[in-house]
């Protein structure tokens, strides 16, 4: 409880985390979804010591899953651009550690995963992650941060959504061999202004499975999503 009052205060403190989450947009991945992450992931690799990502981690919910089912997992490495979400997620994996007593490597860290990309200093054999979706539309500072980056400005285009550059993030940050599994929207398998993202995908990946939710409301605060 004390923990919380230092970072709740007040009620105004509250709301303008809510509004960040909104500016960043963040929504929590229902346990469902992430159970059938979890479940389709390990089809295809086995966690045992295996070293498992979330770059957009907000309350570490699906490592924390991660680690509820699979008690041998080398490391998890949680990231979020949110102080209080990191903070969330520093939480949250050390007490399933501790219950469980697992020995497990656990790192949260707090910045910008895509413009501070080269903090990243290894690669992962999983990630796992539910990225936010941003239009360039009202967030045209974000996206000058975007078209001027060394190496995202290669992956630039009008009218892309910040998605975009996360599911390249993750496939950059990945062992080879290793396997990314994302909630995402669905229009970047048609968008016209994705065929970087999509040329990318099929010069780099080997695509396993392809879930589309259609117009199942996965996230009910969430507008026009098709997941």
């Amino acid at each position: 409880e004390n923990l919380y009052r230092i970072y709740f205060p007040n009620l105004f403190i509250e709301k303008q985390y809510k509004s960040k989450q909104k500016k960043y947009g963040e929504f929590y991945t229902p346990r469902s979804i992430i159970q059938l992450m979890i479940n389709r992931t390990s089809q295809y690799i086995d966690f045992h010591q295996k070293d498992v990502c979330d770059f957009a981690s907000g309350n570490a919910a699906i490592l924390y899953e991660v680690l509820l089912n699979f008690n041998s997992v080398n490391k998890v490495f949680a990231n979020d651009i949110q102080n209080f979400s990191s903070f969330l997620s520093f939480i949250n994996l050390h007490l399933i550690k501790k219950i469980n007593n697992l020995n497990v490597n656990i790192e949260v860290e707090n910045f910008d995963s895509i413009i501070q990309k080269d903090n990243y200093k290894q690669k992962f054999d999983i990630i796992l992650s539910n990225p936010p979706y941003i239009g360039q539309k009202n967030n045209q500072e974000l996206f000058e941060k975007i078209k001027s980056h060394p190496f995202w400005r290669n992956y630039y285009s009008r009218k892309t959504d910040y998605l975009y550059y996360f599911i390249i993030l993750g496939l950059e940050l990945l062992n080879d061999n290793g396997i990314e599994c994302l909630i995402t929207t669905q229009y970047w398998l048609t968008a016209t202004n994705a065929n970087i993202l999509r040329n990318y995908i099929l010069c780099n990946t080997e695509i396993l499975e392809i879930h589309d939710f259609g117009k199942t409301r996965i996230f009910p605060d969430a507008s026009g999503q098709e997941n």
